[in-house]
């Protein structure tokens, strides 16, 4: 008997505030340890739908997708990428949209068996993932842009760091745990506040304390790192073409990408452009369109209704038709 892939199961989560956080290691490999209480399947009865898998393309958007690369404990050349977010300009709406897609989702991956979407790039690099994204989500991506932590925290110290707003539980955590691993920089408070690069770092792989939009766990997380893209865009949303294309070609050395100089100065001059002064976020799966609480050969997944994924996430960065 499979899994029905075409119901709704509401995801939940919960907001523990009361325990002081103790202090940890700089990895959320632990946390993963943690979860207990989750449903072993079976992945043999798991219904999959049968997808054209070669990737949606239209010449009015553009679909870069970017990735943050954690090798913590990975014991492999390529680590996992736990930041994945398909960052979109459409030229017909004159719209900048990011969406994220959340890690654990159990996916198809194109000679492997089904795993989570954040163990393609381990397995098969860039090209892997690409084949990933378009058999599960029928998205032809336009380009890949990559950065380590490390070089994450280089960025955004060269961008001056970033205004971000913190709740007092977000900034409790960071003080007394190794998310900022630089002890002189667990001063972190309530509030709005500018940021240097290890402490973005940090606050970036918060799971276990709400964000502002009130979401935890991995949820919160992914809602941070639209955040961080969120402060990057309002600090640089009125600068000029000048001085964009400076700060560009100063962060490209401490980036990995697929996009030449030639390719990123086009999507530059298209982003200016457009004029946009908001970004559109979403996140996939969307709510009410996966299965979670569940385990498949031990690891806790989300198991995404692959029909519903595309139909919104495909309105999303296209438009309705």
């Amino acid at each position: 008997m499979g899994i029905d892939l075409g119901g709704k199961i509401w995801a939940t989560w919960t907001r523990d505030f009361e325990k002081e956080p103790e202090l940890v290691e700089d990895t959320d490999r632990l946390e993963e340890d943690l979860k207990s209480d989750a449903e072993e399947i079976d992945p043999n009865t798991i219904l999959w739908p049968e997808l054209p898998g070669q990737g949606r393309h239209e010449d009015y958007a553009y679909n870069i997708l970017l990735l943050g690369e954690e090798a913590i404990g990975s014991g492999s050349a390529r680590g996992r990428t736990d930041l994945i977010i398909i960052a979109t300009l459409n030229t017909k709406e004159n719209s900048v949209k990011l969406t994220s897609l959340m890690r654990d989702m159990l996916v198809q991956i194109p000679g492997y068996q089904d795993n989570k979407l954040n163990s393609a790039y381990e397995k098969g690099g860039i090209p892997l993932l690409y084949e990933t994204i378009a058999l599960n989500f029928d998205i032809k991506l336009d380009g890949c842009v990559m950065v380590n932590f490390e070089n994450f925290e280089k960025i955004i110290d060269r961008l001056g760091g970033l205004e971000i707003t913190l709740t007092k539980g977000e900034a409790k955590y960071l003080n007394t745990t190794n998310y900022i691993s630089k002890p002189q920089y667990r001063t972190v408070v309530e509030g709005k506040q500018k940021l240097n690069g290890n402490q973005v770092l940090g606050y970036s792989r918060i799971r276990k304390r709400a964000t502002i939009t009130g979401e935890n766990n991995d949820y919160g997380r992914t809602d941070r790192h639209r955040i961080i893209l969120n402060a990057i865009f309002e600090k640089y949303k009125t600068t000029s073409k000048v001085d964009l294309a400076s700060i560009m070609f100063s962060v490209l050395p401490m980036i990995t990408t697929d996009i030449n100089g030639q390719n990123f100065e086009m999507l530059l001059n298209t982003f200016i452009d457009m004029g946009t002064m908001e970004i559109e976020q979403l996140r996939i799966p969307a709510e009410g369109t996966f299965t979670d609480n569940v385990k498949v050969r031990g690891m806790d997944v989300l198991i995404p209704n692959k029909v519903e994924n595309i139909e919104i996430l495909h309105d999303f960065i296209f438009g309705e038709e």
